[in-house]
């Protein structure tokens, strides 16, 4: 069962550099299609998530040596992160309740809260 689930992280990332190099080939790499064949490809790693469950998902990217944890670089001084006490090194395992693997996600669930909102 070891080997399959991390081969299953390299496929998706071995197509995603093959989609991108299709379409840098192409001219098509910052266009609307890009982005919809990126989430596609991004689609196929969420649902494999879904079936594993966060803890077994957290160990296949450890395992398959991909980031798995959110590490604080730089906190601004009047952020509200600073104001919460985060400090460069502090490393993010969730927000709001839900677990997050990577900075992205991170960035979109700020992005879609409240501007001012208490979050966990």
């Amino acid at each position: 069962m070891c080997k399959p689930l991390p081969r299953a992280l390299d496929t998706g990332r071995r197509e995603f550099l093959y989609l991108r190099d299709q379409a840098t080939r192409e001219g098509w790499l910052k266009s609307r299609r890009f982005r919809l064949e990126t989430r596609t490809l991004q689609g196929r790693l969420d649902e494999l998530r879904e079936d594993l469950g966060d803890y077994t998902y957290d160990w296949l990217l450890y395992a398959a040596g991909r980031p798995n944890r959110v590490r604080v670089g730089k906190v601004l001084a009047t952020s509200p992160g600073a104001e919460a006490g985060l400090q460069p090194g502090d490393v993010i395992l969730s927000y709001d309740g839900n677990r997050i693997f990577a900075s992205r996600v991170l960035r979109r669930f700020t992005t879609q809260g409240t501007a001012g909102e208490t979050v966990r």
